[in-house]
């Protein structure tokens, strides 16, 4: 006679890459405004929220995808924002918060990216927040 074990094992479930707004992250931006076209600008290392603010990053809509996989950077690289930088970005379908209404929108993002120098204000895009410096903050490097 067998006797299976009674215990419950839980799958591992597959990291998605959302887990923390610090990682690998292909950003894109749309060529025009009525999103027929999308541009790579490039994949990055770090925290969204400083990506996104950095001059390296161009584009007036970002979407952040996580790319998962890809080992850490021996040294985190830092990101030069300017106080004056107002960016939209989205998190993309993956991240299953298309559902949410904007004021959930917003406090999602703001907790997820749990920065306190950082701003999150709804955006006209849908499923879309604003950020930005704090005013008190000038150029600086920001770093978790």
């Amino acid at each position: 006679m067998y006797h299976l074990n009674k215990e419950k094992t839980q799958p591992k479930k597959a990291k998605t890459g959302w887990e923390s707004p610090v990682g690998w992250w292909r950003v894109t931006t749309e060529g025009d405004e009525e999103g027929r076209t999308v541009d790579v600008v490039r994949d990055f290392y770090g925290h969204v929220a400083e990506i996104a603010l950095s001059a390296e990053c161009r584009g007036y809509k970002l979407t952040f995808r996580p790319i998962n996989g890809r080992k850490k950077p021996n040294k985190r690289p830092a990101y030069t924002v300017d106080a004056d930088r107002v960016i939209t970005i989205t998190l993309g379908m993956s991240n299953s918060t298309w559902k949410l209404n904007t004021d959930r929108f917003v406090l999602y993002v703001s907790a997820w990216l749990a920065y306190p120098d950082v701003v999150v204000t709804p955006s006209n895009y849908f499923s879309s927040v604003t950020i930005q410096i704090r005013n008190y903050f000038h150029k600086r490097v920001m770093r978790v």
